[in-house]
């Protein structure tokens, strides 16, 4: 079900450069060292 917004929201983020793998990157790495340790 989706959810109607209460009002509209005028805040910002800043412009990012890198791409989502980027981001996640890190976070993925330590998902697979841990994965193969345990």
């Amino acid at each position: 079900d989706r959810v109607t917004p209460l009002q509209i929201s005028d805040a910002e983020l800043p412009p990012c450069e890198k791409t989502a793998l980027e981001i996640l990157e890190p976070h993925i790495k330590r998902y697979a060292a841990h994965a193969e340790s345990g």
